[in-house]
């Protein structure tokens, strides 16, 4: 646990300094859990972070439709220049054949749910990805070997980028399996590309790329750029039906109707 949590703080620092404080120990008392002082020993472990407001987050400004232009400029460059920095991910990595092996898991699990779905959507979706996948297998391949795949921060939502003021900030990157934030940039890009477009903020959505381009960024091309949006939307609908078979009947067609949306 402690080690986990020094790796949230380590990598959370690279997109927001400001904002991840340290780890703490959790030490027994008389009166039970307290918080001790940091660097001190425990047998719990916890990060300590700076608070902010909820209602600053990217997903709840442009759900409010407060997010302008001018916010969307900042994002995207904060967003590139941690992308230029990112170490680069070992020789291997998301390349052609993982990239193709994960699409293809996520329509495995994807499968079971077909009815709930649509299965014509669903087909769809599948034949496009490999068809794209075998276009697109030189793409992926040079991609992988010239300095595209890096240590991305692996789960860049709306929700988890903070504008205060001039600031920006993206906190909550993955750190329980580094193979899932060590991809390629367009991929990292992708998922607030796919928020913004799920947002119906498509503007907003064509800004963000247009800007992370103009300040360095190399996101391949769009089509590969809205190839990741659209397997990122898969994976939301591949969450979305593995918490719908966690609940109870009459619990899951909301959740069935996110997953289809």
């Amino acid at each position: 646990r402690r080690e986990m949590c020094e790796e949230e703080v380590r990598l959370g620092r690279r997109l927001a300094p400001d904002l991840y404080l340290g780890v703490r120990p959790l030490v027994r008392t008389d009166g039970g859990w307290a918080l001790g002082e940091l660097g001190e020993a425990g047998e719990e472990h916890v990060v300590e972070m700076r608070r902010f407001d909820e209602a600053r987050t990217l997903g709840a400004l442009v759900a409010r439709g407060e997010a302008g232009p001018a916010a969307i400029r900042s994002v995207a460059r904060h967003v590139a220049r941690f992308h230029h920095t990112a170490e680069e991910a070992a020789p291997g990595s998301f390349d052609a054949g993982a990239v193709a092996a994960t699409v293809s898991e996520n329509f495995g699990t994807l499968l079971p749910y077909a009815e709930a779905l649509g299965p014509l959507e669903l087909f769809a979706a599948h034949r496009f990805a490999s068809a794209f996948l075998h276009a697109r297998h030189e793409q992926l391949e040079a991609r992988s070997t010239a300095g595209s795949v890096r240590d991305c921060h692996g789960d860049l939502r709306a929700e988890h980028v903070i504008l205060e003021g001039d600031a920006v900030e993206v906190f909550d990157p993955v750190e329980f399996d580094p193979a899932l934030r060590r991809i390629d940039v367009a991929a990292d890009l992708a998922f607030l590309v796919m928020d913004l477009v799920d947002a119906g903020a498509d503007e907003l959505a064509d800004l963000l790329v247009d800007e992370y381009r103009a300040a360095g960024g190399d996101h391949g091309d769009r089509p590969l750029l809205f190839f990741y949006a659209a397997y990122r939307a898969w994976v939301r609908a591949k969450v979305a039906c593995l918490r719908a078979g966690e609940l109870e009947p009459s619990a899951r067609r909301e959740v069935l109707s996110e997953a289809r949306r």
